[in-house]
């Protein structure tokens, strides 16, 4: 007979009784500092001044109600409107944040698929008045950089599964044929907040209506400030180039063109220096459709060859990446590294989409989608700007879904009494620091 090991650093576990009795009790207790911080904020006043939508004397709910009920849910997880209402279902969070009742899914569809494209625009403007009141308070005093604001404009591609208006086909890389739905996107590479989305049809091209989206999004921008616009080549138009230059914008746009490596292999190229098998090349051109010449920066880098003993004749190819820059004094390297540099907006868009929701609840009417598109927009800037807001340099670095596991998903237990509450928590926090900090953005303080 073997004899049992003894453990030093596990005792035999014990029998374990569940006793379904406890009162109060909260699995979200990080979400109180998330909609604390929102009404410090006054994200309640904001919503009725950019979006009037009046509703009978007899409505249970108002506008503004729905939308911070949305935007709370999604930042507690919800990527549905069933689950934004599963995240409502805790009782002590109700009590908390001051909801006797909760509203519904039809309640929600009803209210949001009877809404026009005029509150569609009042809820854009209410993610730039948001942004405008962090940035006066918060981002612009304590930004040491005298560097031009980065804002990278990319585009994204949201399959969708239903008959809902504006599900249509068009370039989809991953599920080539299906319908889907194409936002617009245009984030600031400093604070990673999303500045402004459009919510578009899936057949539009990436290009489409930039002008206007640029328009719009300038126009909301501080005039005290310079910016500096990044994209790839879906935005390479001479009348976005044009509308950048007008206005003295700077620009860094990937070139995408008929005939470009022909035009690029005719050129004069340079070695660079420390870089091995790299070459770069600066030029003028103009597009037919242009009025004038701009100035193009290129590099390429050979591509060796597979069976080079089989190859008779030395033909050298290569691969090539061709910019147009506003950036005259950089070389077309460090140009090349700069636009590199906005890979960490596809990063950006990945965690808006899978872990905020965007562009994933959707409803028939094409404003009813558009609305809880710009609801997962807020839910996505608010993680972001408690964590500029906290000055704590991990929160910063935090997913959405991390801050969410960390943080958001902390058990509580609610105490009532002597007109107040007391929400009881761990006394050791996983990750204490970045817990103090987060609910001390909320305007929660410790007890003692």
């Amino acid at each position: 007979m073997n004899k049992k090991l003894a453990s030093k650093g596990k005792n035999a576990s014990k029998k374990v009784t569940i006793d379904a009795t406890g009162l109060n009790l909260t699995s979200q207790a990080g979400l109180v500092s998330a909609s604390k911080f929102l009404e410090k904020l006054q994200m309640s006043g904001m919503i009725k001044d950019c979006a009037t939508v009046i509703r009978g004397n007899n409505a249970s709910y108002q506008f503004h109600d729905i939308i911070e009920y949305c935007v709370l849910g999604i930042i507690g997880g919800g990527r549905s409107l069933d689950g934004v209402g599963e995240i409502w279902k805790d009782y002590a969070l109700r009590q908390m944040l001051g909801w006797t009742s909760v509203p519904n899914r039809t309640t929600i569809s009803r209210l949001l698929e009877s809404l026009t494209f005029e509150e569609v625009i009042g809820m854009e403007n209410l993610v730039h008045t948001m942004r405008r009141k962090i940035w006066e308070e918060h981002f612009l005093p304590n930004r040491n950089s005298t560097e031009p604001i980065i804002i990278d404009v990319d585009s994204t591609v949201k399959t969708s599964y239903g008959n809902q208006e504006g599900s249509e086909k068009g370039f989809n890389s991953s599920k080539k044929g299906a319908s889907s739905f194409h936002p617009q996107l245009a984030f600031c590479a400093e604070t990673k907040e999303i500045l402004q989305a459009w919510y578009r049809c899936g057949s539009a091209y990436t290009s489409n209506g930039i002008v206007d989206f640029m328009a719009q999004l300038t126009a909301q921008l501080p005039t005290t400030e310079n910016f500096y616009f990044r994209a790839d080549s879906g935005y390479f138009s001479g009348d976005l180039l044009s509308f950048l230059e007008d206005n003295d914008y700077e620009y860094l746009i990937k070139v995408k063109m008929k005939n470009l490596t022909t035009m690029l292999a005719s050129q004069d190229w340079a070695d660079i220096e420390n870089k091995a098998g790299w070459q770069e090349t600066t030029f003028e051109y103009g597009c037919k459709s242009w009025d004038t010449k701009r100035t193009f920066k290129a590099v390429r880098v050979e591509i060796p060859e597979e069976n080079p003993e089989e190859t008779l004749l030395e033909v050298k190819k290569y691969s090539y990446f061709c910019y147009i820059t506003t950036d005259l004094h950089l070389t077309p390297w460090e140009v090349h590294k700069k636009y590199g540099e906005r890979a960490t907006c596809e990063t950006w868009i990945e965690e808006s989409k899978n872990q905020v929701a965007l562009a994933n609840i959707k409803m028939d009417s094409f404003e009813g989608s558009s609305i809880l598109f710009q609801c997962s927009v807020m839910a996505y800037n608010t993680f972001r700007y408690m964590g500029l807001v906290s000055g704590n340099e991990q929160l910063q670095k935090w997913e959405p879904a991390t801050i969410r596991t960390y943080l958001i998903r902390t058990a509580g237990k609610l105490l009532t009494g002597s007109r107040q509450f007391r929400l009881i928590t761990p006394i050791n926090h996983f990750h204490q620091n970045e817990w103090n900090d987060w609910i001390k953005t909320g305007g929660l303080m410790k007890a003692g």
